[in-house]
């Protein structure tokens, strides 16, 4: 299964790489706030395999956290990643459950700051790459 995970998606994500379809891995899943709360919030910690990252469910996604359990593969369709105090996060709003109960891939950290830009391979990374590689290669 580790081959389902979208390599470095986590990097791109913090990059604000929105057109990535990333499959990565579930890693915890909490419910946060009042429990006694009408409207339950969900802030999931996923992994693409070698970095973490904190996200919220958007409410309307609450249904498919009860197969988002831990080890879960899930797609992330549509969403955006905000800073909250000081810190990144991914708003899901929108996501597919590809797998469940696989176990966890690699061994991911956190990603530090200013590690953002330096992981290579997916999403816009390797299109900044492309474009210096063809800048040089002109020059």
């Amino acid at each position: 299964m580790a081959g389902m995970l979208t390599e470095n998606a986590i990097v791109a994500l913090n990059n604000g790489d929105v057109d990535l379809r990333p499959i990565l891995q579930v890693m915890d899943v909490r419910q946060i706030g009042n429990p006694q709360s009408t409207q339950k919030r969900y802030r999931l910690v996923l992994s693409d395999g070698v970095h973490l990252q904190q996200a919220m469910l958007a409410t309307q996604l609450n249904e498919k956290v009860k197969k988002a359990v831990k080890g879960s593969m899930v797609q992330l369709l549509e969403y955006i990643c905000n800073t909250v105090q000081n810190r990144k996060i991914i708003i899901i709003l929108d996501m597919e459950i590809v797998a469940s109960r696989e176990e966890i891939v690699g061994d991911p950290k956190p990603l530090g700051a200013g590690q953002e830009h330096q992981a290579t391979g997916t999403g816009s990374n390797l299109l900044q790459q492309q474009e210096k590689s063809i800048g040089a290669s002109a020059a």
